[in-house]
């Protein structure tokens, strides 16, 4: 483990069901499967086929699990296209 990093990181394959939130409504205006290409506490790095804008609050679950059962809420901290895909990749900060 780095020890500059505060908690353990995880690197293994993790899907999720996402969906972005409508604010000021307080609905869910896209959603979207993504996979998780990183993950600690708190962050999250995420291959998306869709595009975000920073700063926009998400919805996610894990794919395969009981709907509800897993559900978080996170802020989109970055978003890049992928060197390696047509995908984007997303930064996100996990809501406690």
């Amino acid at each position: 483990m780095n020890k500059r990093r505060k908690f353990f990181r995880f690197s293994r394959d993790l899907y999720l069901n996402m969906f972005v939130l409508d604010q000021k409504q307080q609905t869910q205006i896209a959603n979207f499967k993504a996979k998780a290409l990183d993950f600690s506490y708190g962050k999250f790095w995420v291959e998306s086929p869709r595009q975000v804008t920073k700063g926009d609050i998400v919805g996610f679950e894990l794919d395969g699990v009981a709907p509800g059962t897993t559900t978080r809420v996170g802020e989109v901290i970055s978003c890049a296209p992928s060197k390696k895909s047509d995908y984007f990749e997303l930064g996100l900060t996990v809501y406690p």
